[in-house]
């Protein structure tokens, strides 16, 4: 009679995404997330970072889950520049798999889109309102028509 096992590796480290805002206001807190597909190695020194349009490095402080990482930070306490901004991660799984290493490029520049949407809006308005006095203008033309139209009406 023989004995034997098989013997199966975990060689693979996990997949991971980074789940932020596409668009930050500096002064605003926002939340960083890192999702992994598998239980990560806790009391272990993950990466996390990012990196402003400068070319400055900041690790981020982060709280560890089951399977994933958690940071709430704001851009302006940490002195990162405007502009384009990409986070960096790195983790492990329970046996110190490395994961692929993940990125995310985000950007400071929603004053500019929202100055262009209200712009936009106020083009919009300013149409409508430009309609709406064209058409008063067409129905007071029309009111003045029948009104001399009554009077030679009433005159005969």
């Amino acid at each position: 009679m023989s004995a034997y096992f098989i013997l199966t590796l975990d060689t693979e480290g996990p997949y991971i995404e980074i789940d932020s805002p596409a668009f930050i206001d500096m002064e605003e807190e926002f939340t960083i997330t890192i999702n992994s597909e598998e239980t990560l190695k806790a009391a272990y020194i993950h990466e996390l970072y990012l990196i402003d349009s400068l070319g400055t490095r900041f690790d981020l402080s982060y709280s560890i889950n089951t399977h994933s990482l958690v940071s709430t930070l704001s851009l302006n306490s940490l002195g990162a520049s405007l502009g384009f901004i990409t986070i960096y991660a790195l983790v492990y799984d329970e046996v110190l798999n490395p994961s692929n290493e993940a990125y995310k490029n985000i950007s400071t520049e929603v004053p500019i889109i929202k100055n262009v949407i209200s712009l936009d809006g106020e083009l919009v308005k300013g149409k409508a309102l430009k309609a709406a006095i064209e058409k008063e203008k067409a129905l007071m033309s029309e009111i003045k028509k029948i009104i001399n139209l009554q009077g030679r009406i009433g005159g005969e």
